[in-house]
C-alpha cells in the first residue's frame, strides 16, 4: 500500500507517522526533538540530511505572526492586564514552538531526502 502513495499523501504519511522517508517503517526521532543517526530498519543515514536552522527560522516567523495577531485581537476585545498577557502568551509560545519545530524538522529532513537523493 505504501508503494502506491502519490507525492502529497507520501508527505502526509511521513509527517503524521514520523517515520523514515526510505522504508516508512523506522522512527526518525530518538527523543522528542533529536533525530536519530540512522534508521533501524533500512540503515538510511539520517544524519546526512541536515536541516540546519531552517525549521527554527520558519517556526519563529510563523509563531510571531500568529501570536502577535492573537495578542492584538485579545487586547482590543478583552483588555486583560499585562501579567495575563505575559503568562498566557508565554506558555502558548513555548508549547507551540516545540511542537512546530518538531514537525518542521521532519518536513525539512523529508524534503532534503526527496530532492537531494543520489
Amino acid at each position: 500500500i505504501l508503494s502506491v502513495l502519490n507525492k502529497e499523501s507520501y508527505l502526509k504519511y511521513i509527517l503524521f507517522n514520523s517515520c523514515c522517508p526510505e522504508c516508512k517503517k523506522g522512527k526518525i526521532f530518538k527523543n522528542f526533538l533529536e533525530i536519530k543517526e540512522k534508521c533501524e530498519f533500512c540503515k538510511l543515514k539520517l544524519s546526512d540530511h541536515d536541516c540546519g536552522d531552517g525549521p527554527m527560522f520558519f517556526a519563529i516567523l510563523i509563531l510571531s505572526i500568529f501570536i502577535v495577531s492573537l495578542a492584538i485581537i485579545t487586547e482590543i476585545y478583552f483588555s486583560p492586564p499585562l501579567w495575563a498577557h505575559i503568562i498566557v502568551w508565554g506558555i502558548i509560545i513555548i508549547l507551540l514552538s516545540i511542537i512546530l519545530i518538531k514537525y518542521l524538522k521532519l518536513l525539512f529532513l523529508v524534503l532534503h531526502y526527496r530532492h537531494r537523493k543520489k
